[in-house]
């Protein structure tokens, strides 16, 4: 039996939502420098990027990104 802990909605995914979540920064760690400030410009751009254009492609650019679907909302 396996130890590590599935989660109710991973039999769900595709396997391009797999790659997704394996190539994105959704739930990884990330670094602060000395003084970390935050500036939000347009939230939309984070989800949506500059154009339509697949999720894989996206988050080469806006790790945030939804692909297609955002622009379809």
């Amino acid at each position: 039996m396996s130890t590590a802990r599935q989660h109710a909605w991973e039999p769900l995914l595709t396997p391009r939502d797999r790659k997704f979540l394996e190539q994105g920064t959704h739930g990884k760690a990330r670094g602060y420098c000395r003084r970390p400030a935050g500036l939000v410009i347009d939230m939309q751009y984070t989800a949506c990027g500059d154009r339509d254009e697949d999720i894989l492609e996206m988050i080469k650019r806006w790790p945030s990104g939804c692909g297609h679907e955002a622009w379809a909302a």
